[in-house]
């Protein structure tokens, strides 16, 4: 026997039913990006080993660009999830730092040397931060009040899902 969350009204109508397609595509936007986040993560962890014997630097070395994409979140999240954010909705700098994020992996995919591979990480960690900040506040405000936990449950399991994946290929 499944169990479903019901309106508090006791109608018996499932809590997914008081969700239009537009919520729900918010949702599933906000969601992809989150994967994004976790994809990039979990790629270059896998893969540092594989990029220090391909640039010729050691383990240590190339784990700095951990520190390059990761140690400038802040500042994307600050220019764009924040202050820009507040003054012209979340819509546009979301596709802004989605748009930023997967020039900057493209770019790193063609690295033609560490530094070049440095500076590139280095720039996408400017666009990766407001993802899941952006997201988030988005499915908040266009949800249903009584739904919002839900919604930003739901968004919160991409980053998870992502490493499910992930997890299972290698």
């Amino acid at each position: 026997m499944q169990s479903e969350v019901v309106r508090p009204s006791g109608s018996g109508t499932p809590w997914y039913r008081d969700i239009t397609a537009s919520q729900w595509r918010v949702l599933v936007a906000a969601w992809g990006v989150w994967v994004n986040d976790a994809l990039d993560f979990l790629a270059i962890t896998f893969v540092l080993g594989d990029i220090a014997r391909a640039f010729g630097v050691s383990l240590d070395t190339a784990s700095l660009l951990l520190l390059a994409t990761y140690g400038v979140r802040w500042i994307g999240g600050l220019a764009f999830g924040g202050l820009s954010s507040d003054r012209i909705g979340r819509k546009i700098p979301l596709l802004i730092t989605l748009t930023w994020f997967t020039a900057r992996a493209v770019a790193t995919g063609m690295s033609w040397n560490f530094l070049s591979l440095a500076v590139f990480r280095l720039l996408l960690g400017f666009g990766m931060a407001p993802g899941f900040s952006l997201g988030a506040a988005m499915v908040a405000e266009s949800w249903p009040e009584r739904h919002r936990a839900i919604g930003i449950g739901i968004l919160d399991t991409g980053w998870g899902r992502r490493c499910n994946w992930r997890g299972a290929r290698v």
